[in-house]
């Protein structure tokens, strides 16, 4: 469970796998560098990781009994399929929660890995239908027996970057720093909804020729921190206050 898999998934590359995006094809003076989650096993996708963070304190901690509990795994694919491979693999119940309109093909492998039919709550709408997966969720809770598994919630999912993820973005910038004459790192771009999980404040600073996100405090600039930033703002959080005030959710 780790970015050092090879092709096959089987064997372990000395870096992890990785595309360097060049000039030519981006029109970006520096090159980008694009880290590939695609070689993690079971699921092809870095969100296993996040799913082994998030249960596997709880069961050596003794907050989840697979004898009784049910681990629930809610989101629109690669994090519930995540979840369902790791709670097979450690032979704990999985139950999936995922929006009706996801692809086939995210039903179809669920089919393959769940202990249960029942166990695959398809809920209404698709990828952008979020609060009608926690809706589910929260009926869900009222059985005791079922523990909510939000990687948005779970300490788990973050410490899990920040020992895997982190360094093995390190150990890639240090193979290319070895290629190139005296590259700095210059900014660590992450999508919004995995701002607090993907380990970047392990990244040391690297010889980068910008310092921070501006009230953050990241090493290196973080477009996604950038918009937290904003969010903190006076202004934004009165916008967000009024949007609240009118959203049921």
């Amino acid at each position: 469970m780790h970015w050092y898999n090879d092709r096959t998934r089987t064997g372990f590359a000395a870096t992890p796998g990785h595309l360097v995006l060049p000039p030519e094809l981006t029109g970006v003076r520096s090159p980008i560098v694009v880290a590939l989650g695609c070689f993690f096993p079971m699921i092809g996708a870095h969100k296993v990781l996040a799913a082994y963070g998030c249960l596997v304190p709880r069961l050596v901690t003794g907050g989840f009994d697979p004898t009784h509990h049910r681990a629930v795994w809610p989101s629109t694919g690669n994090y519930c399929r995540g979840g369902i491979a790791i709670s097979r693999i450690l032979d704990c119940r999985g139950i999936a929660v995922l929006p009706a309109g996801m692809s086939e093909e995210r039903f179809a492998w669920l089919s393959g890995w769940v202990t249960r039919p029942e166990d695959i709550n398809r809920t209404p709408g698709s990828e952008s239908n979020v609060k009608e997966i926690y809706d589910k969720c929260a009926e869900l809770a009222r059985d005791p027996a079922n523990v909510i598994l939000n990687q948005f919630a779970e300490f788990g999912n973050y410490v899990a970057h920040y020992a895997c993820t982190g360094p093995a973005l390190a150990r890639i910038f240090d193979e290319l720093q070895a290629e190139r004459p005296s590259p700095a790192l210059g900014s660590l771009c992450r999508g919004i909804g995995i701002r607090r999980d993907i380990g970047g404040r392990r990244l040391p600073q690297r010889g980068a020729r910008r310092t921070h996100c501006r009230g953050r405090g990241e090493r290196v600039p973080d477009l996604a921190a950038q918009r937290l930033w904003r969010a903190q703002h006076p202004g934004y959080r009165r916008q967000a206050r009024a949007l609240h005030s009118q959203c049921p959710f």
